[in-house]
């Protein structure tokens, strides 16, 4: 993470502080960008109502493709609680706990389109990720109940400090959208807010093997099992953009915005826990103009959300379990953009 964060600031001290190319140094005709949300018309991307660069209080509906690429580190963290029902519903035996905790650095794209008009703004964008990997490795002690022991020669073995290694592979990845509106308050200042949805899928692939032991048993794996999940959180957001502009070089933009959110997490494609929360962005981004109309910009952005409480019951070892789950994702995301006003 911190060679990550050391490139993103090389390559932005470099733009801000390298010469000018000619086409933008001639005349010195670089404007600033008079309606601009800098960065963040939603709640994660630095993308939003903001990319309009080349356009100026009073003209006409001028709109703004763009394209990006960047990288994006994602942090997702799960707890699970499961207490074991009675044919009542009531808890009859002692609770389980598991995590998940998995972290991946992935490429990103995204593509977005902006209109403005006067002072206004309306923005919608997409982006999505590569698939990214992580692994954990636990070693265990002891014997699972819902392990299917049946032709194995066991000999010799205390069955109850049987070691085994658990191996889990997760395959993840992001997609995002939004639209947004955004209104100039000042040169500098724009408010705006929107829609966002956002989900987290990943798959994780469980290999539980057997150590070698004496007793004629070598290491071999017994069991292989997969299971897929999605995390979905999906609002509306309102925020604060300010803009300053550094002589003919492009202008640094600092944003913050905050969404209210309501979470799905599902499970296999089968169990959903649903609740809500609240979600909060903030970032830093620097525009600055390639030639006539075309500009680039260099984005930061951190975002993150927590959901508790997200609640599902499901069948397990001789009953049904009631799951109480809590998540959390942190998003780091450093982008490269180009757009093109017309």
């Amino acid at each position: 993470m911190k060679s990550i964060l050391s490139f993103c600031l090389a390559v932005t001290l470099l733009f801000c502080f390298a010469p000018l190319p000619v086409s933008a140094a001639e005349g010195n005709d670089y404007q600033t960008p008079a309606i601009n949300p800098a960065t963040s018309m939603s709640p994660l991307s630095t993308e939003g109502a903001s990319s309009s660069q080349e356009i100026s209080v009073g003209s006409g509906i001028i709109f703004q493709p763009r394209v990006w690429t960047g990288a994006m580190n994602l942090k997702h963290t799960q707890s699970k609680t499961t207490v074991p029902l009675d044919k009542d519903g009531k808890p009859s035996g002692t609770p389980a706990s598991s995590n998940i905790d998995l972290e991946s650095t992935m490429p990103v794209l995204g593509i977005g389109m902006a209109f403005s008009f006067k002072r206004f703004i309306l923005d919608g964008y997409v982006q999505k990720t590569s698939s990214g990997k992580d692994e954990t490795v636990v070693n265990l002690a002891g014997a699972d109940s819902s392990f299917d022991y049946t032709g194995m020669d066991l000999t010799g073995i205390d069955i109850g400090n049987f070691p085994k290694t658990e191996k889990t592979s997760y395959d993840v990845e992001r997609e995002d959208y939004s639209v947004s509106l955004g209104y100039q308050v000042t040169d500098r200042f724009i408010v705006f807010g929107g829609y966002r949805s956002g989900q987290t899928s990943y798959d994780a692939l469980m290999k539980t093997t057997i150590l070698p032991l004496n007793g004629g048993i070598t290491s071999d794996t017994i069991r292989d099992r997969s299971t897929s999940y999605k995390f979905k959180a999906s609002g509306p957001f309102v925020g604060l953009s300010y803009n300053y502009p550094i002589s003919e070089r492009g202008q640094l933009g600092f944003n913050a915005a905050y969404a209210q959110l309501d979470g799905t997490y599902s499970i296999s494609g089968s169990q959903d826990a649903t609740n809500s929360t609240s979600g909060l962005t903030y970032g830093i981004t620097w525009r600055g103009k390639l030639y006539k109309n075309l500009s680039y910009g260099l984005s930061l952005d951190k975002y993150n959300y927590e959901f508790s409480d997200l609640k599902y019951s499901s069948p397990i070892e001789g009953g049904v379990g009631s799951h109480t789950l809590s998540v959390k994702d942190e998003i780091l995301t450093f982008k490269f953009t180009l757009s093109y006003a017309f």
